[in-house]
């Protein structure tokens, strides 16, 4: 008697087990599955992006700062207030008297004893030009700095020494205060340490330790 029961367990095991394994195979194969897992992803995906973003209200001004992708080449394009020579390089505008000197010692007093490899990403990323810009756009679908003529097709813009990336066509004017620029680009490096900026992860900024 012991036996038979014995057996019939193990039969019904079995045939729980293949019964189970069918129906798992169902579910993988059906349309609830994806439809679950493309929720999953979308509501991730939300999360994320939101997360990133960081907005800034002042008054009626606008500032949105992106971690993600600061600059999009090394040395950005000149200001609408610069002028560029023949090869594209930026030909110093004579009105705006030169500020290195100030440049720097603001990024030592915010940066300290970071302040080394924080001069030589925004050397590389700017040349220390207080207005320097850069346009971002899509081609392909990955992000890169703009050819010539397509600034109009941008998707954002990076701004000033450490070309803090805005999700607008222009850069606001409070990321051309040089200050307020290495302020913003302290909270980004608290953060995360020097990861936002591409030519410090490609080692650009090397050539100007």
């Amino acid at each position: 008697m012991k036996a038979k029961i014995k057996g019939w367990y193990l039969n019904k095991k079995i045939q729980f087990k293949k019964w189970k394994k069918e129906k798992i195979k169902q579910f993988m194969k059906s349309r609830f599955l994806l439809g679950s897992l493309m929720l999953i992803v979308g509501i991730s995906y939300t999360v994320v992006f939101y997360e990133i973003q960081k907005l800034d209200f002042k008054g009626e001004k606008f500032v949105y700062v992106n971690d993600v992708d600061v600059v999009g080449s090394p040395v950005a394009y000149a200001s609408d207030s610069e002028q560029l020579n023949g090869e594209g390089e930026i030909i110093a505008d004579k009105n705006i008297p030169p500020a290195v000197h100030e440049i720097e010692n603001e990024t030592k007093n915010v940066f300290r004893e970071n302040s080394k490899i924080a001069l030589a990403v925004f050397k590389t990323e700017s040349a220390l030009n207080p207005e320097a810009k850069n346009y971002n756009c899509r081609y392909n679908g990955k992000s890169q700095s703009c050819k010539r003529g397509d600034e109009n097709k941008a998707w954002s813009v990076d701004c000033g020494i450490a070309q803090i990336n805005v999700i607008a066509k222009e850069c606001p004017a409070e990321l051309f205060d040089y200050k307020n620029n290495i302020k913003i680009a302290k909270e980004m490096f608290d953060r995360r340490g020097f990861q936002p900026w591409v030519t410090y992860n490609e080692g650009y900024y090397l050539a100007n330790l």
